[in-house]
């Protein structure tokens, strides 16, 4: 139990269900999150244009390995904790 008394589970399960989807004014945390977000969403669609072009692939093949290890890494973590806590909806 927390001190205000709710389950230490459903309280964790609660605050992430605020950083993923309700950014409530003045939330540092979900804010950062938000635009982390965009930006890795920024640089997958900009790894996926610049890697058509042969020549700038064949340079560094590793990085756009990488990138793309790394992105479905943080959006599947991301797509499970969403799973997780969807039962805090009050809706």
């Amino acid at each position: 139990m927390s001190p205000s008394g709710v389950p230490v589970t459903k309280a964790m399960k609660q605050r992430v269900y605020e950083v993923l989807e309700v950014a409530r004014h003045g939330d540092r945390v979900s804010r950062t999150f938000d635009i982390l977000l965009v930006v890795l969403i920024s640089l997958n669609v900009t790894g996926l244009v610049v890697g058509t072009v042969d020549s700038i692939f064949e340079t560094a093949p590793r990085v756009f390995e990488l990138l793309d290890t790394v992105s479905v890494g943080v959006f599947s973590v991301e797509y499970v904790l969403r799973v997780w806590c969807c039962t805090s909806d009050p809706r």
